[in-house]
C-alpha cells in the first residue's frame, strides 16, 4: 500500500493502464492540470517515475519537450526512449485541461500532435471525468480519502506545501480535519527532514526554499549541527552523516525512519566511499555505507555461485553460514531501498537448506505426517518462495541453488516414505470415510492445494479474519485427478473401481464414468448446491449444503513448470477471497479439500526408465501396465481396487515420457499423497434466512413470491448477475411476501437476468434466475 501522497500518486497514473473494452494497453497516460498545481512535484515524479514524459521547453535529459516530440517519444519514431523501459509513458500536461486537449478543430495547434493519442492512450480523470486536482485527490474516496476543508485558504496552503506534503506518511495525515494551518506547519522548517532533503538534492532544495527559510536553516544547522551548508558542502555532510556524532545520529535516525522520501542520498553516500576519502573505517558502523552493503551482496551472489560441485551436506552447510553472516542485512535501510536483493532472498534459502538437511524417516506413512506438517512442509514453501522472490537475473542461480539443496532432499524422503507405503499401504478412501458438508457448509475443491500452500492460505484468511482448523488425509493412488479427486467427495458408496483403466477413473455402481460433469450430477441428487466460481451463491436455507470448484495450480503448474512459482500467491489470493465471499453470502463455513499435492524442483526432477512396450499408459508419476507385463520399477495398488496395480518411479523420479519435469504429480511422495482439509469460519452468519420460492411472468410484469426475510427489504432484476445493472423500472419493497417489478425495455425480452432481495442496507440476500417474460 502507498505510504505517502507521493506513493499513492505514482500508483494511481501506473494504475490507470486500461482503454476501454480494448485488448490492447494503452500506448501512453494522458496527466491534464489546467491549474498547473502538481508542478512542484516534477523533482520528486522524475526520480521516481522514470516513464514521465512533460509538456514544456525542449529538456531531453529531463524528458520534457514539446507536443509534437512527446508524440514521437511515444511513437518510437526517435532514437531516445523512455527512462523506464517497458513501462507505459506518463504525459504530464501543466497548464492544459480536458476540454482543450479535446476542443478538435478549437485545439491549439502546439497540441495537435496529442489528440491522436487520447484514442490510443487513457486520460487520467476522476469517475466524473474531471482533471484530478490537488484537493479532489487529498478528498476523494478514489484516492487518499482524507477530511481535507474546502475553502480557498486550505487549498492555497496545500498548494504551498506540496512539496512537503508529499512525502509526510499519510497516517499522520488521517483521522483529522486538514485545514490552512495543518499545511502552514509544514512550511515550518524541520530542521533535520529539510537538512535530508537538501543533501538528497541541494539545487532542488534551494530553488524551492525561499530565502527567509533557507536563512533560519543554515543558522539552524551550524547551532545544532556545527554544520554550514556553504562552507562544507554535501559530501562533507554525507561523511558526518555516516559517522553519527555531534547529533548526526538523529539525522540518521531520521532518514532510516523512511529512506525513501529521501531517494538521492544513497548516491550522496556512494560518493565519499571510506577508501575515496582516506577515512578510516574501524570502529565505524559499516551498515550506514552502501558500499559496503553492495560487496556483501556480491559476496553472497559469488557463495550461491560456488555451489556447485559441492555435496548435498556441503551445499546446506553453506548456505546455512551464508544466511548467518548476511541475514541481519535485511534490517538494514539498504533492503527497504532494494538494494539488498540477496539478502533477502537468503530468508527462504536459509531455511530450505536447513529444512532439508536431513530427510524425514519413518516404519509407516502415519510416522511421517508428524515431522511433516511440523516444520517439513517449510522445505517446499521456501524452494518456491525464492524462485518467486528472484528477479530475472537472479532466476539462473537460484534455480541452481534451490534444486541443489531440494532435490536430493525429496528423492530422499519419497524413498523412505515409499518404502513405508510398501510395507504397510496408505488408508483407501473408503476406509477413511467420505467427505461431506454440514448443514450451511461448502465443500471447496481446490485443484492440486497442496499442504504447504494450503498452510499460506490458512496464514491469508486469518489476516482477513476468517480463522479455522487444518488437517490432513491421504490421498487416492495414483495421485492423479481422475482417482483422487472422487476419493474426497461424498460418493465414495456409490463408486467402484474393477479393471485398472488407461486413463486410472473408477466408476459409479450404475458404469456411468466419473467425469467432472457426472460428479457434479451426483451430488445434486445427494441434495448439494453446486456453485459457480463467479456468482454470489447465497445459501438456499439454513439446511443447504454447497460444492465449489475453484482454483487453477494444478492447471498452472503442467503448463508453466519453472515458473510455477510466480503464480502461487495470486493463486492463494483468488481461493481466500473466493471463501470471504462464500461466508459473506451466508454459509456458515467453507471445508476446504483437495486431490492431491504435486512435486515441484526447478530445471527438472530425476529420470527413471520404463520402456513403452511395458505400458497401457505413462504419465509423470504412474503408468498403466500392459497385460501381464513385468515392470522394473515398483508398483502400488490402486486405491478403488487393490488387486489392481500401477506402476511408480522410485523416489522423486519421472518416467521417461519425452520431457523434463520440474512440476509432476501420480506418484507416491509426501507431497503428492499428504492433502490438507481446512475448515474455516467467521463470515456474515446473520444473514436473514430469505428465498425466492416462486417467479411468474405475465408479459413484461415479473411476479416474485417470497418467503422468510425481515422489514424494509427490496426486490430487484440485475442484467447478466446479482451485481449487475438493473433492468427493472424501479427497485421494489417486498410486502406481504411478495413483489412486483416491470421491464420497460422490450428488446430484452428472452434476456436471462437475476431476480435479487436487498436487505436494508442493500446487500443482496437472495438471488434467483429468470428470463424476461418467463421460458427456459
Amino acid at each position: 500500500m502507498p505510504r505517502t501522497l507521493l506513493e499513492s500518486l505514482i500508483q494511481k497514473l501506473r494504475g490507470c493502464n486500461v482503454h476501454g473494452d480494448a485488448e490492447e494497453s494503452p500506448v501512453a497516460i494522458l496527466w491534464t492540470d489546467p491549474r498547473s498545481e502538481w508542478k512542484p512535484l516534477l523533482p520528486l515524479l522524475r526520480q521516481q517515475l522514470p516513464e514521465l514524459l512533460c509538456l514544456g521547453d525542449y529538456d531531453p535529459d529531463h524528458q520534457q519537450g514539446p507536443a509534437l516530440w512527446l508524440r514521437c517519444i511515444v511513437d518510437r519514431s526517435l532514437p531516445a526512449a523512455v527512462a523506464a523501459a517497458g513501462q507505459i509513458p506518463v504525459i504530464y500536461l501543466p497548464g492544459i485541461s480536458r476540454q482543450e486537449l479535446r476542443a478538435g478543430e478549437g485545439c491549439p495547434w502546439a497540441l495537435e500532435p496529442l489528440i491522436e493519442l487520447m484514442f490510443r492512450g487513457s486520460l487520467w480523470l476522476q469517475r466524473n471525468g474531471r482533471d484530478w486536482t490537488l484537493a479532489a485527490f487529498l478528498s476523494s474516496s478514489d484516492a487518499l480519502d482524507l477530511d481535507l476543508a474546502g475553502d480557498q485558504g486550505t487549498k492555497a496552503a496545500l498548494s504551498r506545501a506540496l512539496a512537503e506534503v508529499a512525502s509526510v506518511p499519510l497516517d499522520e495525515l488521517r483521522g483529522k480535519r486538514l485545514e490552512a494551518k495543518d499545511f502552514d506547519d509544514y512550511l515550518v522548517p524541520d530542521a533535520i527532514r529539510d537538512l535530508l532533503q537538501w543533501m538528497a538534492d541541494p539545487p532542488a532544495f534551494q530553488q524551492r526554499c525561499s530565502q527567509e527559510q533557507w536563512a533560519v536553516l543554515c543558522s539552524t544547522w551550524k547551532k545544532d549541527l556545527k554544520f554550514d551548508p556553504a562552507k562544507d558542502g554535501e559530501l562533507s555532510a554525507a561523511e558526518r552523516l555516516t559517522k553519527g556524532k555531534g547529533g548526526w545520529d538523529k539525522v540518521w535516525q531520521r532518514f532510516a525512519e523512511n529512506p525513501t522520501a529521501f531517494p538521492g542520498i544513497p548516491e550522496l553516500l556512494r560518493r565519499v566511499e571510506p577508501e575515496q576519502m582516506g577515512l578510516a573505517v574501524g570502529g565505524q558502523d559499516l551498515s550506514r555505507w552502501p558500499s559496503h552493503n553492495a560487496a556483501c551482496e556480491a559476496q553472497v551472489l559469488a557463495g550461491l555461485q560456488a555451489l556447485a560441485g559441492k555435496s548435498h551436506a556441503e551445499a546446506c552447510r553453506c548456505v546455512r553460514e551464508l544466511e548467518a553472516q548476511h541475514g541481519e542485512r535485511r534490517g538494514w535501510i539498504w533492503a527497504q531501498l532494494g538494494f539488498s536483493p540477496m539478502a533477502k532472498l537468503l530468508e527462504p534459502l536459509g531455511l530450505l537448506a536447513h529444512r532439508t538437511d536431513q530427510p524425514l524417516v519413518g516404519s509407516t506413512p502415519a510416522e511421517f505426517i508428524e515431522p511433516y506438517t511440523a516444520d517439513g512442509w517449510e522445505a517446499d514453501l521456501s524452494a518456491w518462495r525464492a524462485l518467486a522472490m528472484a528477479s530475472t537475473a537472479q532466476e539462473d542461480v537460484v534455480r541452481k541453488v534451490v534444486a541443489a539443496l531440494l532435490c536430493p532432499w525429496l528423492d530422499d524422503t519419497a524413498s523412505r516414505f515409499q518404502k513405508a507405503v510398501a510395507s504397510t499401504g496408505l488408508p483407501s478412501p473408503q476406509d477413511q470415510g467420505a467427505i461431506t458438508a454440514d448443514p450451511g457448509e461448502v465443500l471447496l475443491f481446490a485443484d492440486g492445494l497442496r499442504y504447504d500452500v494450503a498452510r499460506q492460505l490458512q496464514k491469508e484468511l486469518e489476516v482477513m479474519g476468517i480463522t479455522g482448523t487444518l488437517s490432513t488425509r491421504w490421498a487416492g493412488l495414483p495421485t492423479v485427478t481422475a482417482t483422487a479427486k472422487p476419493a474426497i467427495t461424498p460418493l465414495i458408496g456409490e463408486i467402484q473401481g474393477q479393471a485398472l483403466p488407461e486413463d486410472f477413473a473408477p466408476t459409479f455402481n450404475s458404469g456411468k464414468a466419473t467425469s467432472a460433469a457426472e460428479l457434479r450430477k451426483a451430488l445434486t441428487a445427494q441434495g448439494y448446491t453446486v456453485l459457480g466460481d463467479d456468482e454470489l451463491n447465497i445459501p438456499s436455507g439454513p439446511e443447504a449444503r454447497g460444492w465449489l470448484e475453484v482454483g487453477d495450480l494444478d492447471h498452472r503448474g503442467h503448463q508453466l513448470q519453472n515458473d510455477l512459482p510466480k503464480v502461487i500467491h495470486d493463486e492463494i489470493d483468488r481461493l481466500a477471497l473466493r471463501i470471504q465471499k462464500l461466508l459473506d453470502a451466508g454459509w456458515r463455513s467453507v471445508k476446504v479439500v483437495t486431490d492431491h499435492g504435486w512435486l515441484f524442483c526447478p530445471d527438472g526432477l530425476p529420470i527413471a526408465e520404463l520402456p513403452k512396450h511395458l505400458t497401457a499408459s505413462k504419465w509423470a508419476r504412474c503408468a498403466a501396465i500392459k497385460g501381464d507385463s513385468q515392470v522394473p520399477v515398483p508398483t502400488a495398488a490402486w486405491s478403488w481396487n487393490p488387486s489392481e496395480q500401477f506402476a511408480t518411479p522410485s523416489g522423486a523420479a519421472c518416467f521417461n515420457t519425452g520431457g523434463s519435469y520440474s512440476y509432476a504429480h501420480g506418484g507416491i511422495s509426501l507431497q503428492e499423497c499428504l492433502t490438507p482439509v481446512l475448515v474455516v469460519s467467521g463470515g456474515a452468519s446473520s444473514a436473514p434466512a430469505v428465498a425466492i420460492t416462486e417467479i411468474s411472468w405475465k408479459g413484461l410484469r415479473c411476479n416474485l413470491e417470497v418467503s422468510g426475510g425481515t422489514a424494509g427489504m427490496t426486490a430487484d432484476l440485475r442484467r447478466e448477475a446479482a451485481g449487475g445493472p438493473s433492468v427493472a423500472t424501479t427497485a421494489k419493497p417486498v410486502d406481504d411476501g411478495g413483489a412486483r417489478l416491470l421491464v420497460e425495455d422490450d428488446e430484452l425480452e428472452g434476456v436471462a437476468v437475476v431476480a435479487v432481495l436487498l436487505s436494508p442496507d442493500g446487500r443482496v440476500i437472495a438471488q434467483r434466475r429468470t428470463v424476461v417474460g418467463g421460458g427456459a
